[in-house]
């Protein structure tokens, strides 16, 4: 082992994802950021939005983070899971309820299926597609119920199942 780049202060993170993409590059999505407020001395956490890229190939061999993305929702303790395509769907996670939402592009095609409400009772319900080839994401499918710290598992070639995890009533089946 030898160490890496360093994260700067402001991308610690934890309950974050990182998930190799086909092309070896590694992407950091989703967890949260703690942090003391100065003015009032009180610790605060912020689930993030952006995600990291991380190419190995860089800096002689030993990769440093290249590029940072804005994802669609902030959500913390998802699962991420390459599909048969290459590109990578983020589902559920943990949401701050109090956070204002997302600013959407009002010609986004994912308005019309998207919730008015994706953040219930701290989980959220939504789930996107990234594309490693074009760096953008997309909206996935609306999950029936909000989940985090599930497991999920790619089924043939087209499907991926959700596998327990927690939500607002404590536990997903």
């Amino acid at each position: 082992f030898s160490a890496g780049p360093e994260l700067g202060a402001g991308e610690l993170r934890r309950g974050h994802r990182a998930t190799v993409l086909d092309d070896g590059r590694i992407i950091f999505t989703g967890g949260k950021w703690r942090y003391q407020d100065e003015a009032t001395n009180s610790i605060n956490e912020q689930i993030w939005r952006p995600a990291l890229v991380f190419d190995p190939s860089l800096d002689d061999g030993r990769g440093d983070f290249v590029t940072s993305i804005v994802m669609r929702d902030a959500r913390v303790y998802h699962s991420a899971t390459v599909l048969s395509d290459g590109r990578l769907l983020l589902a559920g996670g943990e949401c701050d309820v109090d956070a204002l939402p997302p600013t959407r592009d009002p010609d986004d095609p994912c308005n019309d299926t998207e919730p008015e409400v994706a953040c219930v009772e701290g989980f959220l319900r939504t789930t996107e597609i990234f594309d490693p080839s074009t760096g953008t994401s997309t909206c996935g499918p609306i999950l029936a119920e909000g989940r985090s710290s599930h497991s999920a598992v790619k089924v043939g070639t087209q499907s991926v199942a959700l596998i327990g995890g927690r939500n607002a009533s404590a536990v997903s089946y």
